[in-house]
């Protein structure tokens, strides 16, 4: 048996190697499953909102659940406890959309997306 210290940094260096591609599979994956993730989030997303109903004033009628836009987007809200009221706009994961099981003031009952 060689033990010469080549012989053992080669194989050190295999083993790191392998681990290394072990890694790398597991990331590809990791990134594999967040892609499927962001494309039912966004499906679901168009979705609901082609059941949704839209006034003429661009207002879309929210009844509870994940944040229908991507996050960055700016709408401007309107709520239960007030819903002739709009609010200025921000970006939508700035709010909670989901709805409080005993109809909260707070619920955002419509909203319009802006484009700046």
């Amino acid at each position: 048996m060689n033990t010469s210290p080549v012989s053992g940094w080669e194989a050190e260096r295999e083993r790191l190697r392998k681990a290394l591609e072990q890694i790398a599979d597991g990331l590809h994956h990791i990134r594999r499953v967040h892609r499927w993730s962001e494309a039912q989030r966004i499906a679901r997303a168009v979705l609901s909102e082609s059941k949704e109903q839209t006034t003429a004033d661009g207002w879309i009628e929210w009844k509870g659940g994940e944040c229908p836009v991507a996050g960055n987007v700016l709408v401007e809200r309107k709520y239960r406890g007030n819903p002739g009221v709009r609010h200025t706009a921000d970006e939508a994961t700035c709010f909670d959309w989901s709805h409080d099981p005993r109809m909260s003031d707070s619920d955002i009952i419509a909203y319009r997306v802006v484009t700046p």
